[in-house]
């Protein structure tokens, strides 16, 4: 009996083809691959130029006015450039919250391809770690990229002493450290449970938007009741060393000029970052622990 030729001589595409939960998650999302890779390109382009030509026409205003730190302004397209990079970098988790809502897990659950992968001898639990690692991996590179870029862009005196007047904002201290990086990871786990939940995917995005934002708003309002309060130490004109919470103010009376060069640092800044940082994995792996157990519970049923 001959062995038909397309069994005994499997075709090398068939052959060399991958397969397995990865490569289907990257072959069901390679659009939404390539507009996150060009949102990283775009963000990143605005931070090199920030670096380079934009602080040619960075201006500082060497006075305080109204006794104040908070009037020494920056002027120059520095400072338009870094504010939408900022913006970019910190919309990620909402992004990422919907995305897992909708197209990531909502539609697979809804149309029933997750289920009929489960039958494919594809494990419900295997299934849901390559859904939900796959776009982490790409989250945390682009990210990361994103914040050291941002870090490069502060770089020199007059940005410096911006950035020190700046970097307790929610959106400058969410872009400079790796907290910037944990943030759309817990996006993208409350995008999951919220797929989940709601079982649909409209419904799904929707309220992995709202807890996300949710989430962004109350983790900053609890950041001042973090432990080590951060402060800056200044140097004035007047030689008059001065270190200060940086909620109050700097300038201790009108005409002090704030001297870029001599400013020593913010202190507490890094504490503060791993802090939430932590806060934010921890509650990330909490929701993905929630997930896996409804994910085992729907199973069974």
């Amino acid at each position: 009996m001959t062995v038909p030729a397309a069994v005994a001589h499997p075709g090398p595409r068939t052959a060399l083809r991958p397969s397995g939960p990865v490569w289907t998650v990257l072959r069901l999302h390679r659009i939404a691959l390539g507009i996150w890779i060009a949102y990283v390109s775009v963000t990143a382009g605005l931070l090199l130029w920030a670096w380079g030509p934009g602080r040619s026409g960075l201006g500082i205003d060497p006075h305080c006015a109204a006794s104040t730190m908070n009037f020494c302004a920056g002027k120059g397209a520095y400072v338009g450039a870094v504010a939408w990079a900022e913006f970019l970098i910190g919309l990620v988790p909402l992004l990422a919250g919907v995305f897992a809502g909708g197209t990531l897990v909502g539609r697979e659950l809804e149309l029933g391809t997750a289920r009929l992968a489960w039958t494919q001898g594809v494990r419900p639990a295997r299934w849901l770690a390559a859904t939900l690692a796959v776009p982490a991996v790409f989250l945390i590179a682009g990210t990361t990229l994103l914040v050291l870029l941002r870090r490069l862009a502060a770089t020199g005196d007059a940005a410096r002493l911006m950035e020190n007047q700046w970097w307790q904002s929610s959106t400058t201290f969410g872009a400079l450290g790796p907290a910037a990086a944990a943030w759309p990871l817990l996006g993208l786990a409350i995008g999951a449970l919220a797929a989940f939940l709601m079982r649909r995917t409209v419904s799904g995005m929707g309220l992995a938007f709202f807890s996300t934002l949710l989430a962004t708003v109350l983790v900053g309002a609890a950041r001042n009741a973090f432990v080590w309060p951060p402060s800056v130490t200044y140097t004035l004109n007047k030689g008059v060393r001065l270190h200060s919470e940086v909620s109050s103010t700097t300038c201790r009376s009108t005409g002090d000029t704030c001297v870029a060069g001599q400013l020593t640092g913010i202190h507490g800044f890094w504490q503060l970052h791993l802090m939430e940082t932590a806060t934010v994995l921890a509650l990330t792996a909490l929701l993905v622990l929630l997930t896996h157990h409804i994910l085992r519970r729907r199973v069974a049923a």
